[in-house]
């Protein structure tokens, strides 16, 4: 039986998750890139810094999928575009890097391990009733997809 992912229940839930995430522009660039833009794990952990080279507020960035996807085109927002720079200020990464390293290698970490993340996260924050990568994107969809362009 397929469980139904809900999405985070309130902006302050949101808030709250990015707080804790604050000391680490990792894993917030990584909250924000699902819950701001609505780009799938899978996807995000494939990007590398070079893909997000033109990441300032009101830039439009498009991101190719392999096979015959259509592309993702999102509209970089002010979230986002300070989440980016405080990343690239923090971490000084090369351009060819993963940009969501596992903290062990310097390929991107498993989508297993990344959702295991995103759940302590939301224990940390004290967010019930949501689990899993997934339910980023349904954050997305619940409070910010309007914003697309």
């Amino acid at each position: 039986m397929k469980r139904k992912v809900t999405p985070l229940n309130s902006l302050a839930d949101v808030r709250r998750i990015r707080e804790f995430l604050r000391g680490k522009p990792r894993d917030l660039l990584l909250f924000d890139l699902a819950t701001q833009t609505g780009m799938e794990i899978r996807q995000i952990l494939n990007l590398r810094v070079r893909d997000l080279a033109d990441c300032k507020t009101g830039n439009q960035l498009i991101f190719q999928h392999p096979g015959h996807k259509p592309p993702t085109v999102l509209k970089v927002f002010a979230t986002l575009s300070k989440s980016w720079e405080r990343y690239r200020r923090e971490i000084a990464p090369a351009p060819d890097d993963f940009l969501i390293k596992s903290q062990k290698k310097a390929s991107p970490p498993t989508l297993s391990s990344v959702s295991h993340m995103i759940n302590g996260w939301f224990a940390v924050a004290e967010v019930k009733g949501v689990k899993g990568a997934k339910s980023l994107k349904r954050t997305w969809e619940a409070f910010f997809k309007s914003r697309a362009p």
